[in-house]
């Protein structure tokens, strides 16, 4: 499934948030979009599912308006994990998984919607709290639950907000792991916006750095992370690190932005 966006461009009231993007996702990628707070890396998510329409530009799939395909269908390609879970959610983990399988459902749940929750929560390691409530959960356990809803959807993109902001640094590399295998085995395409330089660095293969609501930088983190770019992007000096596989980021101090 190919995702284009073609000079999108997204305002709030009169303040301009993104201007002129184009991005093209095709196959089995991770995509991870960087950029300080502010840089529009949640808006871009959210006009790519169109929980925000674009003001400007089209976004296409295999070459198909978004805006053109039923929301039903859309909900087949497209899985979305939010930064912020819902504070208040009284139903079982189990029961919040399954709504995953909504764009399937036609006369009833089947024996099918049941394998396929069971699968993704067994990838999550999530199973021993199948019957327990989703508002009794902590941060990190909230997070699972939701990326596992979106994959019970089995998308062929799914697009993540900050999935590893309430994961401990076990989990967050856990997760991390998880959404890896799923582009490189699964045939999935991953999108995600992520604050960690260095779990971008990791885990990506292309890298998009915002600034401002526009496209700065993309390309490879062995190419794109350099102590130049992360400081016009985030106005801090930083030391970067190549003796590794990937690029590792030491912030020093913050500077004037360029």
């Amino acid at each position: 499934m190919k995702l284009s966006i073609k000079g999108v461009g997204f305002s709030y009231a009169d303040t301009p948030v993104l201007e002129n993007i184009n991005l093209e996702v095709d196959g089995s990628e991770l995509l991870g979009i960087v950029g300080p707070n502010g840089a529009g890396k949640t808006t871009l998510l959210k006009c790519m599912n169109l929980i925000l329409r674009p003001g400007a530009g089209n976004i296409l799939l295999d070459g198909k308006e978004i805006e053109k395909i039923q929301r039903q269908e859309l909900a087949k390609i497209l899985g979305y994990v939010p930064q912020h879970s819902p504070k208040a959610f009284p139903t079982t983990v189990f029961d919040l998984i399954l709504l995953g399988r909504r764009p399937y459902v036609k006369w009833g749940i089947n024996e099918n919607d049941i394998k396929k929750v069971t699968e993704v929560m067994k990838l999550l390691k999530i199973e021993d709290f199948a019957l327990r409530y989703f508002d009794e959960l902590s941060g990190g356990e909230r997070q699972k639950v939701l990326i596992a809803r979106a994959l019970a959807q089995e998308p062929d993109i799914l697009l993540l907000d900050e999935p590893t902001s309430n994961l401990d640094l076990k989990h967050q590399l856990e997760v991390m792991e998880i959404i890896k295998n799923l582009a490189r085995k699964g045939g999935i395409s991953v999108i995600m916006a992520i604050h960690d330089l260095n779990l971008a660095s990791r885990y990506s293969d292309r890298i998009v750095m915002l600034k401002d609501g526009t496209i700065c930088a993309a390309g490879e983190p062995n190419s794109l992370l350099t102590s130049e770019s992360i400081r016009s992007v985030y106005g801090v000096e930083a030391v970067v690190v190549n003796n590794l596989e990937r690029p590792y980021i030491v912030p020093i101090k913050s500077v004037d932005r360029m």
